[in-house]
């Protein structure tokens, strides 16, 4: 049985190779999120948020998975995936169902 990963730069390059490029979060109504591997060590989180422009942590995500994703966290170590990034990945997921 293969040993889980240890270290972000491994379930990066796990992600990864599971993933030809990128996943997608769907609703049943439309995507609300993608994650898409951008670097050797992190990956970008994809919101759709519609009406929300970029600020903070919050970066352009036009080009992140598509027309439909118009924001991204980018994430370069699982505590970047907090309490705030978890947040906004709640609302994305409300704001589209």
């Amino acid at each position: 049985m293969a040993q889980p990963p240890r270290t972000w730069e491994q379930m990066r390059t796990s992600i990864a190779d599971r993933l030809e490029r990128q996943t997608t979060l769907p609703t049943p109504r439309r995507t609300f999120a993608a994650v898409r591997p951008t670097t050797k060590t992190g990956v970008d989180l994809g919101l759709r948020i519609d009406g929300a422009t970029p600020g903070g942590r919050l970066l352009d995500g036009s080009n992140t998975a598509g027309g439909g994703i118009n924001l991204r966290v980018p994430l370069s170590s699982i505590d970047d995936l907090d309490d705030e990034a978890v947040s906004m990945l709640s609302r994305a997921y409300h704001a589209n169902l």
